[in-house]
């Protein structure tokens, strides 16, 4: 009965705080061979996550949109019905190891981000202080953390280095810092921003189009600036030279 209940809160969890629209699950590597991880200490973690179908429809799904260069990476355990720290009060199964991103923002497009410097994502990263997040995971007492370091489908979407720059849709909830809307429009890199990324674990390299040969939208960094109007965009690409993102440099 225990297990049920628990069941039942991941999945309005989800629903209400990550954009997801199902139940959180966890398996091993071996058992899914259409997501492949690196070797190491890592559990498979999967959801279903609302897609949005146009940049346009992202956009008026977030909260936040904005250009941010990571400063600094950490990881923390939270209680993930409310993404604040855990308390003496916070059930076992709520705490949740994320991945807590410090953001210089550079230019917002979409709310107010005057106090915002600090992006959370659920689960860890892949080859990137692995003994840290071990050990942040055995000190914070996360559930199942025998199981190991739990990440995402398409990890590398969401994956972000210090010193780059990135395009981040964000949710704002209640409480906690801002998160991703979802897995795999939620971080754009900056590296080619005609590039439009679709979803799923297709390679191709697309710059026209709206949706892919299997009916995925596609979404590049200027689609999504573009819908907060020309001289938006023109700004942008003014700022941005060479493959480099010139506020950054500053």
């Amino acid at each position: 009965m225990k297990k049920i209940i628990i069941i039942l809160f991941c999945i309005l969890f989800c629903i209400s705080f990550t954009s997801c629209s199902n139940e959180i699950e966890d398996t091993s590597i071996e058992e899914n061979d259409a997501i492949r991880l690196p070797e190491g200490p890592y559990v498979r973690r999967s959801a279903e996550w609302s897609i949005y179908s146009d940049a346009a429809d992202l956009v008026n799904e977030s909260d936040l949109v904005f250009i941010g260069k990571v400063t600094n990476i950490e990881f923390q355990v939270l209680d993930m019905t409310n993404a604040l720290p855990v308390s003496e009060t916070t059930e076992d199964f709520a705490k949740e190891l994320y991945t807590i991103y410090t953001v210089e923002i550079f230019s917002a497009y979409k709310g107010d981000t005057n106090n915002i410097s600090k992006v959370r994502v659920m689960g860890g990263m892949v080859d990137y202080n692995v003994e840290e997040q071990l050990s942040v995971m055995e000190i914070g007492q996360t559930y199942n953390r025998e199981l190991g370091i739990p990440i995402w489908d398409y990890y590398q979407k969401i994956q972000c280095a210090i010193g780059n720059s990135y395009l981040f849709v964000l949710k704002q909830f209640d409480t906690g810092y801002p998160t991703i809307i979802n897995l795999e429009q939620a971080i754009f890199d900056l590296a080619d921003p005609m590039k439009k990324r679709t979803i799923g674990n297709n390679t191709r390299a697309y710059y026209s189009g709206t949706i892919d040969e299997y009916n995925n939208p596609l979404i590049s960094v200027n689609d999504i600036i573009e819908e907060f109007g020309s001289e938006k965009l023109h700004a942008f690409n003014k700022d941005f030279e060479n493959g480099v993102f010139q506020q950054a440099k500053q």
